[in-house]
Parts: structure tokens; C-alpha cells; sequence
């Protein structure tokens, strides 16, 4: 079988509403709770960061985001790597680039499309001099976590993240009930008693004892 001969094309604001559906796949690729995002929303957040971006050059300021499609020989989008510059720490020396996306659609996967776009990733971080290259990917997708790992990327921090409703369940306070300069205000002593209450609660609905930490 012949491949269409594959070329990677920079994305303007234009041209985005014709990677959509490669965003729907990643979409659906992700999480759970990153589902419930459409891929409306998502390209209206790209724009944002096209316009943020754009207006930050026309300042003398380096760019902050890039996004780049791999298009076959019809023009139809078949792959695409999303690249943005974050302040990762306030402890960083420089600023970090992070790989918001990097898909290549299944039937054109193993032809070194990725590859061509990690470069891409590459090369804009280059321009910036950024020291570092990070990517998040959800544990469960194998094939994208071993893809990079095959590229030298190896675990960092850990990220930790819950819910704010779970926490502020935690910690005693229904979310939306105060507000947090109220919240802020009570004691030590009346966070506590407001924790437990919530806990005692909790407890008589599940059976089980729950601790309270002092």
C-alpha cells in the first residue's frame, strides 16, 4: 500500500476550524473528566492563546504558542502538535515549553509523522531558548507515554490534583455556601468544629469511622 506523502503546515486562527476533528480525537482519548470540555471550547482556548500570542511578537515580546498540523497530499489534516511557553516555577531559570497535544490519526501512525512533530516542538523551544521540554499525558494512554519515553522523556514532579468540591468537602466547607474571605476569617478552632460536623455526617451515612486531624 502507498502512503500519501505527508507535509507539516503552521495553523493561523484560519485554518483552525479544520483540525477539529483531530481534536475530537484527542478528546475522546483523554480522561473522563477532560470529556466534558467540547472541542469548541477547545479551539476557542487555542485562539486566545494565538491572539495573546500574536499581540506579544508585534511588542517585541517572544512567541507563547504554536500549532502545527501534518497535512496529507488532499490537505486533510492527519496529524497535529500543540506547543505553548509557560513559566513552569518560580524557581525555573527559564521558561518552559509543554506539549499540550501531539496526535498522529491511527492509519498514518509509524511513518515518522511524529517524529516530524516533536521536531517542531523542538524547534520552537529553540527560538526561545528554553532549557526544557515537558509533556503531561494521561497514565492509561500507553502508546503516547511509550512514544515519548522513547524519546528521552522520563518522569519529572508528580501532580497531584482532586476536585475543589472533594476538598473543600475535606477540609469542612461546602463549596458555594460562603464566601472565601468569610471562610477565611473563622479560626482555627471553628474550621475544626465545621470539619467534624461535616465528617459526623459523613460517617452516618457510610458506617464507618472517619479520623479528624487536629
Amino acid at each position: 500500500m502507498t502512503h500519501q506523502r505527508v507535509r507539516l503546515r503552521p495553523i493561523d486562527e484560519a485554518r483552525l476550524a479544520g483540525t477539529a476533528e483531530i481534536w475530537e480525537l484527542i478528546r475522546q482519548s483523554a480522561p473522563s473528566v477532560a470529556q466534558s470540555v467540547t472541542v469548541e471550547a477547545v479551539l476557542d482556548r487555542i485562539r486566545s492563546r494565538m491572539d495573546a500570542s500574536a499581540r506579544g511578537t508585534e511588542q517585541g515580546r517572544p512567541e507563547t504558542y504554536a500549532l502545527t498540523t501534518a497535512v496529507a497530499e488532499d490537505d486533510a489534516p492527519v496529524g497535529l502538535v500543540s506547543v505553548s511557553a509557560v513559566d513552569d516555577s518560580l524557581f525555573a531559570s527559564s521558561r518552559v515549553v509543554v506539549i499540550d497535544a501531539l496526535h498522529v490519526v491511527p492509519e498514518h501512525r509509524r511513518r515518522g509523522i511524529g517524529r516530524d512533530l516533536l521536531l517542531e516542538a523542538l524547534d520552537f523551544a529553540t527560538r526561545l531558548g528554553a532549557d526544557e521540554i515537558a509533556v503531561q499525558t494521561p497514565q492509561h494512554t500507553r502508546e503516547l507515554n511509550r512514544f515519548f519515553s522513547d524519546w528521552g522523556f522520563a518522569p519529572g514532579v508528580v501532580r497531584r490534583s482532586t476536585p475543589a468540591a472533594a476538598l473543600g468537602r475535606r477540609l469542612g466547607v461546602e463549596a458555594g455556601t460562603e464566601p472565601a474571605e468569610e471562610a477565611a476569617a473563622l479560626s482555627h478552632m471553628q474550621r475544626l468544629l465545621r470539619r467534624r460536623a461535616v465528617l459526623v455526617g459523613r460517617t452516618s451515612r457510610t458506617g464507618r469511622p472517619v479520623r479528624v486531624a487536629r
